[in-house]
């Protein structure tokens, strides 16, 4: 298994690298849609017209989309990550199963 790299405190963005997975999204979402780098890495943030239900729970969420792998991660200001999945594919869908997932706001605890 190789080795996971994630953010500084003072980094503008939450992110996390591995050899698989690669995740990043702006500490300061400007808008409703934004485009960005990370390293040599391209993301894409949209808000999501209505909220997804998971548990119970109406969650506000961006989809944020990694250009080169087409991974989708569901990401909730309050709770981070609370979904992802392959784009376009019929492939696994991973939800939280916890509270709060990476990069949860502090009042997620």
């Amino acid at each position: 298994m190789g080795k996971i790299k994630f953010c500084e405190v003072d980094d503008e963005f939450f992110y996390f690298s591995s050899d698989f997975l690669k995740f990043s999204v702006p500490k300061f979402i400007k808008g409703e849609e934004m485009v960005w780098e990370k390293g040599d890495e391209k993301y894409k943030l949209i808000k999501m017209p209505v909220p997804l239900r998971l548990f119970g729970k109406k969650i506000d969420s961006y989809k944020v989309t990694h250009e080169k792998t087409g991974m989708e991660y569901f990401y909730s200001k309050k709770f981070g990550i609370v979904m992802m999945k392959m784009k376009d594919i019929v492939a696994p869908i991973f939800i939280l199963e916890e509270d709060c997932g990476i990069a949860a706001s502090a009042s997620c605890r």
